[in-house]
């Protein structure tokens, strides 16, 4: 069954404002039209007790809560099973990579994020919801 993007909940959980304001208007330009925002991840992990998402874009490096401590808080909770975890980080190596991974994240973003990566990481996340959903 194919996903409409424009039905698809998404959160973004980012410190930095202009983040979060380029990462909306990315999902937009993608099709994603209902985007929530987090300032870390302590916001983030009350958020989705309240609203079911189909993804999550998490930044690594955040104040209170970052990115792997959250994916640490709900990677064990069959309530979450069926969301989509994107970290987004500025660190490119290898093994920060295997670490988000290993954490729950499906998907990994190295900033600055441009338009056609974020396209490539998005049509994955889909394929995987997609899969979870028949």
């Amino acid at each position: 069954m194919a996903i409409n993007t424009a039905s698809l909940k998404t959160l973004v959980v980012d410190d930095h404002q202009l983040s979060r304001k380029l990462l909306g208007l990315q999902l937009g330009v993608f099709g994603i039209k209902d985007v929530d925002f987090c300032v870390d991840g302590q916001e983030g992990l009350s958020r989705i007790k309240e609203k079911q998402y189909d993804i999550v874009l998490l930044d690594w490096a955040m104040p209170v809560i970052d990115g792997l401590e959250f994916l640490g808080k709900v990677k064990n909770d069959n309530q979450y099973s069926d969301t989509a975890f994107i970290m987004i980080s500025a660190e490119a190596q290898s093994e920060k990579v295997v670490k988000a991974l290993e954490a729950g994240a499906i998907a990994y973003i190295i900033k600055p994020i441009n338009q056609e990566e974020i396209n490539k990481k998005l049509t994955q996340v889909i394929k995987w919801l997609e899969e979870k959903n028949n």
